[in-house]
């Protein structure tokens, strides 16, 4: 696993761990984000240790941001709870307005993003009271604490072992396992845009429309070169159509031509306007059209809450449109949601 650990609050650079080699790194100039830990200063996404035997989710994210030591009210009611992997215990809190900083970074990435605090991190891999960058980290009872040197240096007590460690001490074992969130991250600048990417739909389907036309515009072009060869031409066409018999061949390739022609304008149309309806009514993250097994488009969108959902179903339904769902996902309050429709 590979690690990207933040050496500021702004969350525009750090240093990106690989194999025992680190490189300091904007980034802006990171451009993949898989098999990646990111390593969050603590004052934006803060550990929490929870012993509450909760099985209700809203009832237990309640109690850890009640726990959380805070004399401002409203500071806890900015608080959002991410559970952490690996134990029962574990979890972040995250100020709403370092959520908005944590997605305006990541707006480029296209998978999920797994995240941990220093504190639980450094406490997970050295398993020891350390200094690291100007702060010191260390366990007081069972409570994981981080200050800076500065402040450390006021407290009465100063017995603690403090071990020194750099960027050159952070090499993970493979087989080790770290505790992280991964974070569903919704790109939602990068979500479709119909007003944007409209000239990318019609091209798309102009695309599939012609993919329809190859076969038989490669018998026209074939038949255009070689129109001396009856006997060819006639073998290539009852190739393509062996149920049927070849009277006029000019006429009966006309014929179909004209007929597919119809019928892809026909499709064209409705995929054309069911897509700009579509755009209207919902944000459209995927579109894709279907030939090989019936006729049909998949949409993907996005939905604010299963309720927009319903709505936007029971709509689609009464404009008579034959619409099911493929699938669903939600994840921190976003739904999103995969349509198929026939035409």
């Amino acid at each position: 696993m590979k690690i990207f650990l933040f050496t500021d609050k702004s969350l525009d650079s750090g240093h990106l761990i690989v194999k025992g080699k680190n490189t300091k790194i904007k980034l802006v100039d990171l451009e993949d984000f898989n098999e990646i830990l990111f390593v969050l200063p603590n004052e934006i996404l803060t550990f929490v240790k929870h012993d509450a035997n909760l099985k209700n989710r809203s009832n237990l994210y309640a109690s850890i941001i009640n726990s959380v030591n805070t004399v401002n009210i409203d500071e806890k009611s900015e608080l959002q709870v991410l559970r952490s992997s690996n134990s029962q215990k574990n979890f972040y809190t995250i100020k709403k307005d370092n959520l908005r900083l944590f997605k305006e970074k990541f707006k480029h990435a296209d998978s999920k993003i797994m995240m941990t605090s220093d504190l639980l991190f450094f406490r997970e891999i050295f398993n020891a009271n350390i200094s690291f960058n100007n702060s010191i980290f260390y366990i007081e009872g069972e409570n994981l604490i981080k200050l800076t040197e500065q402040a450390f240096s006021l407290l009465e007590q100063t017995n603690l072992e403090i071990t020194p460690k750099s960027f050159v001490d952070i090499n993970i074992d493979p087989n080790k396992k770290v505790s992280f969130h991964e974070f569903d991250l919704f790109n939602f600048q990068n979500i479709f845009n119909f007003s944007v990417v409209k000239k990318w739909i019609y091209a798309a389907i102009s695309l599939i429309v012609l993919l329809n036309l190859v076969g038989l515009f490669n018998i026209i072009s074939n038949w255009n070169q070689i129109k001396q060869m009856d006997t060819t031409l006639a073998d290539l066409y009852l190739s393509i159509y062996p149920d049927e018999d070849v009277v006029s061949l000019e006429e009966q390739l006309a014929a179909k031509f004209n007929t597919l022609d119809v019928e892809t304008s026909s499709i064209t149309s409705k995929i054309s306007q069911l897509t700009l309806d579509i755009a209207a009514a919902a944000e459209v993250m995927e579109l894709s059209f279907n030939n090989d097994d019936g006729q049909y488009l998949l949409v993907k969108c996005i939905f604010q809450s299963a309720s927009e959902e319903k709505i936007f179903i029971a709509n689609q339904q009464s404009n008579n449109l034959t619409i099911s769902v493929v699938d669903r996902a939600d994840s921190n309050d976003i739904v999103v949601t995969q349509f198929r429709y026939e035409l």
